[in-house]
């Protein structure tokens, strides 16, 4: 996804976009470990951590749901991460391509 975007930069606009991307990516592995502390502590903390704070407060207030949305999360975390990521991607080289 990643290369289709680099090829039309030139290096001063790759490299703010990489620099940019690395700081704003969200890393399934730490969604993943987030929503494994949901189990022991307080429910929710991946979802706020990739910005999906109503689901987050819903889950912080219901225990993960009983921890069924929980345990689907962990099972998907790599599709709950993907969008989010891809959005940041395209909102990045925008903003990299205009300057």
């Amino acid at each position: 996804f990643l290369s289709e975007l680099i090829p039309d930069m030139t290096d001063s606009q790759a490299q703010t976009f990489s620099v940019a991307y690395r700081a704003q990516c969200k890393g399934p592995t730490i969604f993943l470990t987030l929503t494994l502390v949901g189990f022991v502590i307080v429910g929710g903390i991946g979802r706020f951590y990739v910005g999906n704070i109503g689901i987050g407060i819903l889950y912080l207030l219901t225990g993960g749901l009983c921890y069924v949305g929980t345990i689907i999360d962990v099972i998907k975390y790599k599709r709950i991460t993907f969008p989010v990521n891809q959005l940041k991607v395209q909102q990045i080289a925008s903003m990299a391509k205009a300057s």
